[in-house]
C-alpha cells in the first residue's frame, strides 16, 4: 500500500516521520513524502519518493506553519501528489494544516504524528490531578488558537469553518499517534479514542558519528552535559546564564545543539562545542546530564538514555511535556523566568542527585515500546479499513501480514529501529 508522509523540516518533526516510513518500507509498503529545501534531500538520501517542487521558500519551515503562503504551497504540493501518487492515507503532523485540507479535498483519511504530549482539552483535565487550571486554561486557549488559524485558511481555499470541538477536532485526523507511554501519560484512557499512545518514536540518520565531537567529548575528567536550545517565543532564554554557570568550567564539557535556538549564541567559552544540529543519541549514550527547552525529541531522548534532565519550557509543547515529566518524577522543572546562575547549577545538582527508579521505569517503558512497530500496524489498520481507528475497536497486529496490492501479494518483514541504552 502506499502511504504520503508530509512533515516539517526541522529534525524534530522530520526524522520521527523517516522512522515511521522505514518501518512501514520494512512492512512492504511504498511511502513517500511531500517535502522541500533539506528535507527533501534526507528523504531522497533514504531512497524515498518526494513530490514537491522547488519554491523559493520552504513551505513546512517549522517556524512559518501558521503563515497562509506556507499553508497555501503545503496544499497545492500535498493535493497534487496525491493525485499522482494515489496513497491509501496520508500521515501528517498537527502543524501541517495544508495536508490536511489536501486530504479532506481527495477524501484521502488522515494519521497524525504527534507529539509527547497531548495539547488540547479532554475529560483528562477534569480527572489528572497532575493537572492545574492554569495547565487546562493553556489547552484551551491551544485549541482555540489553532482552530482559529485553520478556519482562517479554510476559508481563504474555499473549505467550510469547522466548530471547535475539542473531542472530535479535524486536526485530529482519523487516527492520532501520541509518542508516549502510559508512565508519561496515565491518563490516556480519558483522550479523544482515536489517540493512541505508540511509544517515543526517536529515529536518527544511520551515519558515522561525528568525529570532532567524539572527540570533544573524549576529556576523560569532564562531565558532559548535552543542551538543546529551542525557540522561546515571549519568554527569556536561559542560553546566557548557562554560559555563565558553566563556561570555563573544567569539569564540565557542553554539547549544543542550537540550530532552533532564538537569537545568536555570542561568545563561547573554550569548554562549549556548538553545532546546528548534533545528533543527539551518541551525546545521550554518555552524557552526565541534559538541559532543554523541553522538546519532544530531545526530552524522549533524554528520558530514554535515562540521563538526569533538566527542562526549562517555553512555549508550544514544552509548558505541557514538561508538568508530565515533573509529576512522573523523572525531570527537574524551572521556568525560563526564574533561570539564574545559581538556580541553573541548583538545578543540575538536583536534577543528577535524585532518585533513579522513577527515571528507570520510564527508560524502561521507553525502551519497551519503541514506537514504529505500532505506529506502522494502526496506519495499515487505517489503510485496510478506511476509517477512524478508535482505542479498543482495532486489534494492533505487530507482527507482520499478508497484504495484497494489486494482483501482487507481499510478505512484509518488521524490524526494531532503536536499541537499548550502552
Amino acid at each position: 500500500m502506499r502511504f504520503l508522509c508530509c512533515s516539517l523540516s526541522s529534525p524534530g518533526f522530520l526524522f520521527p516521520m523517516l522512522g515511521l516510513a522505514e518501518s512501514l518500507r520494512s512492512r512492504g509498503h511504498d511511502p513517500a513524502f511531500v517535502a522541500s529545501g533539506a528535507a527533501k534531500e534526507a528523504v531522497e538520501r533514504r531512497g524515498f519518493a518526494c513530490m514537491a517542487g522547488r519554491p523559493r521558500i520552504d513551505p513546512f519551515e517549522t517556524r512559518q506553519w501558521f503563515s497562509p503562503l506556507s499553508v497555501a504551497l503545503q496544499y497545492k504540493y500535498t493535493d497534487r501528489a496525491i493525485a499522482e501518487f494515489q496513497p491509501a492515507v496520508v500521515v501528517a503532523q498537527p502543524l501541517t494544516l495544508g495536508p490536511l485540507l489536501a486530504a479532506e479535498r481527495r477524501g484521502v483519511p488522515v494519521a497524525m504524528m504527534g507529539f509527547a504530549t497531548y495539547l488540547w482539552p479532554s475529560a483528562r483535565d477534569d480527572a489528572d490531578v497532575a493537572a492545574s487550571s492554569a495547565a487546562a486554561a493553556r489547552r484551551t486557549w491551544r485549541a482555540r488558537d489553532m482552530h482559529r488559524c485553520f478556519n482562517k485558511v479554510r476559508s481563504a481555499f474555499g473549505f467550510r469553518e469547522l466548530p471547535t470541538d475539542f473531542e472530535r477536532s479535524a486536526l485530529l485526523g482519523d487516527l492520532f499517534l501520541l509518542r508516549t507511554v502510559p508512565e508519561l501519560e496515565p491518563c490516556v484512557h480519558l483522550l479523544p479514542p482515536q489517540v493512541h499512545p505508540v511509544g517515543p518514536c526517536l529515529w536518527e540518520p544511520d551515519e558515522p558519528e561525528d568525529a570532532s565531537v567524539q572527540e570533544w567529548m573524549a576529556h576523560q575528567e569532564a562531565d558532559v552535559y548535552y543542551v538543546h536550545l529551542g525557540r522561546v517565543f515571549d519568554r527569556p532564554s536561559f542560553w546566557p546564564d548557562l554560559v555563565r554557570a558553566f563556561g570555563g568550567s573544567g569539569d564540565v564539557r557542553v554539547v549544543a545543539s542550537v540550530g532552533r535556538m532564538d537569537g545568536r549564541a555570542g561568545a563561547v567559552p573554550p569548554n562549549f562545542l556548538i553545532r546546528s544540529h548534533v545528533a543527539q543519541g551518541p551525546v545521550l549514550r554518555r552524557a552526565a546530564a541534559s538541559i532543554s527547552s523541553a522538546h519532544t525529541t530531545v526530552t524522549l531522548g533524554a528520558l530514554r538514555h535515562a540521563v538526569p534532565n533538566v527542562l526549562i519550557p517555553a512555549g508550544g509543547e514544552q509548558p505541557d511535556l514538561a508538568e508530565r515529566c515533573q509529576a512522573a518524577g523523572v525531570s527537574t522543572v524551572v521556568q525560563p523566568e526564574h533561570v539564574t546562575v545559581d538556580v541553573l547549577r541548583a538545578a543540575v545538582d538536583d536534577a543528577i542527585s535524585r532518585p533513579v527508579a522513577a527515571l528507570c521505569t520510564v527508560r524502561a517503558a521507553l525502551t519497551r515500546d519503541a514506537g514504529f512497530d505500532k505506529a506502522a500496524s494502526l496506519v495499515e489498520t487505517l489503510a485496510r479499513t478506511q476509517a477512524p481507528v478508535w482505542r479498543g475497536n482495532c486489534l494492533v497486529q505487530t507482527e507482520p501480514v499478508r497484504m495484497t496490492y494489486g494482483a501482487e501479494s507481499v510478505r512484509n518483514r518488521e524490524e526494531t529501529r532503536c536499541g537499548a541504552r550502552r
